[in-house]
């Protein structure tokens, strides 16, 4: 796959980024929900793979949801 510059984001596209670990509070994957909680009210697109499992997988989840985050 091609590299290319953070700052071409290829028109409208939304930015892409990926997390793949552990699922664990510690992790700090709940502050990010939180972040992209925030984000389509100043305007951002962002689009985020989170790729993992682990004891706070439910949680997550459950807070992802009420986030509005799918």
């Amino acid at each position: 796959a091609a590299l290319r510059d953070a700052t071409d984001r290829g028109g409208d596209a939304p930015l892409r980024l990926a997390y793949l670990g552990l699922m664990e509070e510690a992790r700090g994957v709940r502050l990010v929900l939180d972040a992209l909680g925030q984000l389509p009210d100043r305007g951002r697109r962002l689009h985020v793979d989170l790729i993992g499992d682990g004891r706070a997988r439910a949680a997550l989840e459950a807070h992802a949801a009420t986030l509005g985050l799918d």
